[in-house]
């Protein structure tokens, strides 16, 4: 087979020590992917069920697969699913190496969720420890055809190297991607003025309607030649702009790379506004743009890297 350069592949699950520890081992050949393995070979893999609260949103490089591809895990947490699948997306636009994420916490059975729970929230790492990687075992099928059809991706996909040049990218992170994160980004490019009121606030693009979450929506550059996004992260902005500060530092664009957390930035009355956007109340915007308006939490600089 071709050998391929510059792929990072991220196995994603909730506490980046089960079921995502297990399928990159089975990539990197720690397990076998015929057959499964005695329960002892699992529970003594290095990351499985040693990861805490602290290391969630964290990028563990765990090894390079015989294509030279690394191979990392992730805990997500309580992001959503499809925000590991915005991660390919805001790795190009970092400008750095190409990523194929996959997330594997739609494998995981009773017995994993159980035994995750006994070992890592409640502390009862014995009987915690021996059910999840019971529990693994059973899944353990499934998890190498999953592994299979990763590395079959990895060789149909043609790695983008890392760009040399590249200006680099700012991350504006909220929890709608459509409100402070939104202002912040346009006032970014210059595409809003500083002291822009609740009307230059709703001609904004999507500013306060419904949509999908998480989002990546680009807004254009800034000063220094960096495309500007914003995004909607959900509730967990924090975890979210971590796990893009860890891709920058893997992608090695930490430089490069700008992470604002401004959900700070939406008040109360414009969450109020959004939850009634949702439910057939589009008006509700104006609350939100009034509140914006107001508030000096989303101008530059506001927001704080993660």
């Amino acid at each position: 087979m071709q050998r391929r350069f510059g792929l990072k592949i991220i196995y994603a699950c909730f506490g980046g020590a089960h079921s995502s520890v297990t399928a990159a081992a089975i990539h990197l050949g720690a397990l076998p992917a015929a057959g499964r393995p005695p329960v002892a070979s699992i529970r003594g893999l290095p990351l499985f069920d040693r990861q805490t609260s602290a290391g969630l949103g964290r990028l563990h490089l765990v090894g390079e697969d015989r294509w030279g591809n690394e191979v990392y895990v992730l805990g997500r947490g309580p992001l959503r699913s499809p925000f590991v699948d915005l991660l390919p997306a805001a790795a190009r636009a970092m400008g750095g190496d190409e990523v194929l994420a996959v997330d594997t916490v739609f494998l995981i059975n009773w017995a994993m969720v159980l035994g995750g729970i006994l070992s890592r929230r409640l502390g009862l790492v014995w009987p915690g420890r021996w059910l999840v990687g019971w529990g693994t075992w059973f899944a353990y099928p499934l998890l190498v055809r999953l592994v299979r059809q990763v590395m079959y991706r990895a060789q149909e996909k043609t790695p983008a190297a890392a760009q040399d040049g590249h200006p680099g990218a700012v991350f504006c992170c909220c929890q709608t991607g459509r409100h402070a994160s939104l202002v912040l980004a346009y006032r970014l490019t210059g595409r809003l003025g500083e002291g822009a009121g609740r009307r230059e606030l709703l001609a904004l693009p999507g500013f306060g309607l419904p949509g999908p979450v998480p989002s990546l929506q680009p807004a254009g550059r800034d000063a220094a030649g960096r495309a500007v996004y914003a995004v909607g992260t959900g509730p967990c902005h924090r975890l979210a702009a971590r796990v893009l500060c860890e891709l920058a530092r893997v992608l090695g664009r930490e430089e490069q790379v700008a992470v604002l957390d401004v959900a700070p930035a939406n008040s109360p009355m414009v969450c109020v506004s959004q939850w009634l956007a949702r439910h057939g109340f589009p008006a509700a915007r104006g609350l939100a743009a009034r509140s914006l308006a107001a508030s000096r939490r989303a101008r530059p600089p506001g927001g704080s890297r993660a």
